[in-house]
């Protein structure tokens, strides 16, 4: 007569191994972490939203261009010149101003062609793929140039780097 073979019987033969709280500790510690750093991101941009809306309720001006398809506010001590191609706002006197121009979309080779670039970071501006440049001017100065890529066009915008920033969060493509 064969013996019965089930697994039933075998149950209490299975070794646990012995480091086993030690492991489910581990494991739950991980677990807290990656859902606290969660959290703080998350949080992180939302805090940055709402400061970003605070400061920029007082740029009570906006400048919108339906030819060439953007539009962007500024402060009230700030004005802007236009003509065919391209935009700057800024203030009357100083290295404030920041300069939006436009270009064919094959023009980028072009638009890099005369920049001494020193760091290039992707972002992304009104939902599309850019890239900012930091431009070395000379003297010791740089600036800012971040260019934003649509089929229609390539959007160049220049100027100081916390000026270009702040712009940036007002720019809006409107085709």
């Amino acid at each position: 007569m064969a013996k019965k073979k089930h697994p039933i019987f075998r149950l209490h033969k299975i070794k646990v191994h012995h480091n086993r709280w030690l492991i489910w500790a581990i494991a739950y510690v991980l677990f807290v972490t990656i859902a606290l750093v969660g959290y703080i991101k998350i949080t992180d941009e939302d805090v940055t939203e709402v400061q970003a809306e605070q400061v920029f309720r007082s740029w009570g001006e906006i400048y919108q261009n339906q030819k060439l398809g953007f539009s962007l506010r500024y402060p009230a001590h700030w004005e802007a010149t236009a003509d065919d191609v391209s935009v700057v706002v800024g203030p009357e006197t100083g290295d404030e101003a920041v300069e939006v121009s436009v270009y064919r979309p094959t023009a980028e080779r072009t638009i890099r062609k005369p920049l001494k670039i020193l760091e290039e970071q992707p972002l992304v501006v009104d939902g599309r793929e850019a890239t900012q440049i930091t431009n070395d001017i000379g003297n010791g100065k740089t600036e800012s140039v971040v260019l934003v890529k649509t089929d229609a066009h390539i959007y160049v915008i220049r100027g100081e780097k916390s000026n270009v920033n702040k712009i940036l969060l007002t720019f809006n493509l409107t085709k």
